[in-house]
């Protein structure tokens, strides 16, 4: 099984939806209670392959990245389009999903990456140490460029620690959710580019070390991304592996417009 905020099972969303969800939330938000885990790995091996040349958008990128997933992984997610994002993945079983919605944290991500990894650890000695299951997985991070700003010197933990870390970077130079929810045009929401593919190397990452392989690349568009999460380096998941992923200012996952529409139709009601 899956799980998703500490709850095992493979078909949240139709649990969810079949108990009624929030009864105010109007009717194009609420859950087909016939959505499944199941139909959700159909849809993507039926998708169409986007034109190799084409931006990266927000809405299809946290479906058609799930096909990266594999058994065991752990996942976590930022605040912002990250955590909405998020919704859109399906998993494979035995993944867990760990994401900072409830209390919307903008940098918590990060650095509950890192207690994440050290976790995942030690349970894997102790596993070592005692007969039983255990499905070795990945730690996988999906950060935003703001975010990452905040809390970046995490990554010397990673380094320090020799943690086996994946981040997806979406790099779009913002603050995403704040101009979602404020103003699209409020320019103090802009961050400024950093060389994030080198931030292991800036955090003292060791440099041809095979022990503790170094993996950096950016995609510009969905060629280069696929071609990226087919690397072999970057699927065995060891060592310091970061993917910065490039996508407009302006894009946002249409869940998050929808929730920031609703949000603030409630504030006008009071």
């Amino acid at each position: 099984m899956a799980k998703i905020y500490g709850y095992s099972g493979v078909s949240v969303l139709s649990k969810l939806a079949r108990s009624g969800g929030y009864p105010n939330w109007p009717e194009r938000l609420k859950l087909d209670p016939r959505c499944s885990v199941r139909n959700r790995k159909r849809e993507i091996e039926r998708l169409p392959e986007p034109c190799a040349e084409a931006v990266i958008y927000q809405d299809s990128f946290w479906f058609r990245i799930s096909k990266f997933f594999q058994p065991g992984d752990v996942i976590l997610t930022e605040t912002g389009t990250a955590s909405s994002g998020g919704n859109d993945f399906v998993l494979p079983r035995h993944a867990t999903m760990i994401n900072s919605a409830a209390w919307l944290s903008i940098r918590y991500a990060l650095g509950a990456c890192v207690g994440a990894t050290l976790v995942r650890m030690e349970w894997e000695k102790w596993r070592s140490e005692h007969p039983g299951e255990f499905i070795k997985g990945r730690t996988i991070l999906f950060e935003g460029d703001g975010s990452f700003q905040m809390t970046a010197q995490a990554v010397s933990d990673i380094s320090r620690n020799r943690l086996d870390v994946i981040i997806f970077l979406i790099s779009n130079d913002e603050y995403t959710i704040e101009r979602v929810i404020n103003s699209m045009n409020a320019d103090y929401n802009d961050v400024q580019p950093w060389n994030y593919f080198e931030s292991g190397s800036y955090f003292g990452a060791p440099k041809d070390d095979p022990s503790y392989p170094v993996f950096a690349k950016r995609a510009n568009n969905w060629g280069e991304l696929f071609e990226i999460i087919e690397d072999p380096q970057l699927k065995a998941g060891k060592g310091f592996s970061m993917v910065e992923v490039m996508m407009r200012k302006d894009d946002a996952v249409a869940s998050l417009k929808e929730l920031v529409h609703l949000a603030k139709q409630q504030n006008r009601a009071g």
